[in-house]
């Protein structure tokens, strides 16, 4: 059976919680100008941090290795939480 949208949302919550940054140090990342407008239109929220962004790209990636379907699943429920949001 497929997983609800909030199930979903909360697994991606939950797997970027436990990458926090938790006593890790913090580097800079070089980046283009046009990659950053990238990752800013894939926020899910106005205050994502970069990290928080770069975490839940790279579990969706994860993801697809092993269940496509799924990371599919994730991303068409991430589209519409943001297309919700456009019209709030």
């Amino acid at each position: 059976m497929p997983k609800k949208k909030t199930e979903i949302k909360e697994e991606i919550e939950e797997s970027s919680k436990s990458h926090s940054t938790g006593g890790d140090s913090i580097t800079t990342v070089k980046i283009t100008k046009k990659t950053k407008e990238r990752l800013e239109k894939l926020r899910s929220y106005k205050r994502e941090s970069y990290d928080e962004l770069i975490q839940k790209i790279l579990e969706i990636l994860n993801i697809a290795r092993t269940d496509p379907a799924r990371a599919r699943s994730i991303l068409l429920s991430i589209d519409r939480e943001k297309s919700w949001k456009t019209y709030e």
